[in-house]
């Protein structure tokens, strides 16, 4: 049950991602067009790591997957925080933040799974993936809005 909780708000973020990074081929701006594309290298990074987290959690004792969780978080907050340097087309500015705080409050979550993994707390995991699930339906309207922006 744990796991699958965690593959849904990885699916719907990968899927975010895949999204902002799929819009494209029209007639947008200049700016448009470069700010889609430096999204897309960002969120790439953070996708290949929610895409690999799953495998790098199997077999591990606890401790080497609070790890493994440790580094997406840092990639996922990462990513939050070079996106927050772009200068998105004014168009689009509130979109970009209200995603960039999504986004970064998503990776935020994952301290709370890494501390109650620490902690062998499977009452303050499951809470925490529950967690994890809502703000990752919340990172996926984010970028519905922002890709709904940038067409």
């Amino acid at each position: 049950m744990l796991r699958s909780r965690w593959s849904l708000g990885l699916v719907l973020v990968m899927l975010c991602a895949v999204v902002l990074g799929a819009c494209g081929g029209n007639s947008a701006a200049d700016q448009k067009t470069e700010y889609k594309k430096e999204a897309k290298s960002i969120l790439d990074e953070a996708k290949a790591s929610l895409q690999s987290l799953q495998p790098r959690l199997a077999g591990k004792s606890a401790d080497q997957q609070a790890a493994e969780i440790a580094k997406t978080r840092q990639q996922v907050i990462g990513a939050a925080d070079k996106l927050e340097k772009l200068d998105p087309p004014s168009d689009v500015q509130a979109e970009h933040d209200k995603f960039v705080a999504t986004l970064r409050k998503f990776g935020e979550d994952f301290s709370k799974v890494e501390a109650a993994g620490k902690a062998r707390d499977k009452q303050a995991a499951q809470q925490a993936l529950v967690q994890l699930q809502t703000d990752a339906g919340q990172l996926q309207s984010a970028s519905a809005a922002l890709e709904a922006k940038l067409k």
